[in-house]
């Protein structure tokens, strides 16, 4: 514990070799445990590992981070990379959807005429262009609302935001930006 205590203060300090120690201490550790609980390529897990590490430090150095006397720095090190792990499981999962979604309006849109299937395939296209703008959060609270249909209640678990309120306030801040970014790249004529 006196090692740890140690560590946790030479990070607080800028020491690189405390810093080069925690990520080569729980590296292979870490990259074995998440491509074996969680099902990820192995260059997923390293990319967490790097990511979590940096995170992990920034909060020692920031005292975000308290030690828990029933917790080691190794677990709050874990537990940060299980949820960037976790992000990535539900990231993959809404391209997936995505992708199968458009994949059906594609299928759908043969039904139509040329016409047709041209203005909803520019359409598709400026939609997707002005989501690519927004933030990933953005982009994940307009795509668990209208694309699945989710709840402010389930959005704000899924989030880990506070409450309903948070995923109500977020989802208007995301539809104004949206608008204000289809304001100043189309014309009214450009969907119409």
């Amino acid at each position: 514990m006196q090692e740890e205590e140690k560590i946790i203060n030479d990070l607080k300090n800028c020491n690189e070799d405390a810093l080069q120690y925690l990520y080569e201490n729980y590296r292979q550790q870490f990259i074995k445990w998440a491509t074996y609980n969680y099902h990820i390529a192995v260059e997923e897990a390293e990319d967490i590992y790097s990511d979590t590490i940096i995170d992990v430090y920034q909060n020692i150095r920031t005292e975000k981070y308290v030690k828990q006397s029933n917790s080691s720095l190794k677990s709050y090190l874990f537990e940060v990379g299980k949820y960037k792990i976790l992000n990535l499981i539900n990231k993959k999962k809404l391209n997936d959807v995505h992708h199968q979604n458009i994949y059906h309006l594609n299928v759908d849109k043969r039904q139509d005429s040329p016409e047709v299937n041209q203005f909803s395939e520019d359409l598709a296209i400026k939609v997707k262009e002005l989501m690519n703008l927004l933030d990933d959060k953005c982009k994940e609270v307009l795509t668990l609302y209208y694309f699945y249909n989710l709840s402010m209640e389930k959005i704000a678990e899924k989030m880990d935001f506070k409450n309903d309120d948070v995923s109500k306030n977020k989802k208007l801040k995301c539809l104004r930006r949206l608008q204000e970014l289809t304001f100043e790249r189309y014309e009214k004529a450009d969907f119409f």
